[in-house]
């Protein structure tokens, strides 16, 4: 991955989006979710931690750069190898079991396009059935950057507004925006569902 650092007004006229996710046994989900991406996915990254059933075909087959990484029951560890293979000005961190919304599309290929963001939070919806609150913000659509990467139970370092002081991201442009949040939608595909 480059070492440089993203800058203000520092993005190519066409940025790039690689897609990111880590699978185990996803062979069912894997393929709505991914071609949900198709349209604005540059690169399709899939880690794969140990499935018994056929999702790394499925990737393959779908076109994704399928790497293998040991589960160590750590959800930081693994996200951090699938960005770790990432070519593009953009990361979407997206699960299996998730899909974007064909209406997003236009709107994320608007906010990719904007170089004083870093990051944005995406509206995330976990079906009516879910039993906890049923949307959340989730720092998911981030440029490659290498101060930028998971901890702990998976938040991304340095895009939480209260850890941005432990952040140098090179510049001292006031104009440069750490966070902000879209209106992207991710759907949890739910196992009624038709595939």
């Amino acid at each position: 991955m480059s070492k440089s650092i993203p800058e203000p007004n520092n993005l190519p006229e066409n940025p790039k989006l690689s897609v990111c996710m880590i699978v185990r046994d996803e062979e069912k989900t894997l393929p709505r979710c991914l071609k949900s991406v198709e349209p604005v996915a540059n690169e399709l990254i899939v880690i794969d931690t140990g499935s018994k059933d056929n999702t790394v075909l499925v990737a393959n087959d779908l076109g994704a750069k399928v790497f293998h990484f040991e589960w160590c029951d750590d959800f930081a560890a693994a996200r951090n190898e699938s960005i770790k293979h990432a070519t593009s000005d953009w990361v979407l961190q997206i699960d299996a079991d998730e899909e974007l919304v064909g209406d997003s599309i236009p709107h994320l290929r608007q906010c990719i396009r904007k170089p004083n963001v870093i990051c944005y939070s995406i509206k995330c919806d976990d079906g009516p059935t879910y039993t906890g609150p049923r949307f959340g913000w989730f720092d998911r659509l981030f440029r490659r950057h290498p101060r930028i990467f998971y901890h702990g139970r998976g938040k991304l370092n340095g895009t939480r507004v209260f850890e941005l002081s432990s952040v140098d991201i090179g510049t001292t442009s006031t104009a440069f925006c750490m966070i902000s949040r879209i209106q992207l939608v991710c759907h949890l595909l739910l196992a009624n569902k038709k595939m």
